[in-house]
């Protein structure tokens, strides 16, 4: 549990298991720790919608409004 939050993911096998545990507590201990399970949720739309408000110059901003209109 990081932050009280149980880490959850599916393998193929139960090394792979082992060791994505043992990276992730490597992680939380040297506070390296990065919790992306709230994009796993996220639809691909409002991640493309927010980095162009947050990070796009101006510029780019048509190219992105094009590909959300696709």
């Amino acid at each position: 549990m990081v932050d009280g939050k149980r880490l959850r993911k599916t393998f193929a096998s139960s090394a792979l298991a082992r060791r994505w545990l043992t990276e992730k507590r490597a992680e939380v201990d040297l506070r390296q720790f990065n919790d992306t399970s709230s994009l796993d949720r996220t639809p691909l739309r409002r991640l493309v919608e927010r980095y162009r408000d947050e990070c796009v110059t101006h510029r780019a901003v048509s190219v992105l409004s094009g590909i959300l209109r696709e």
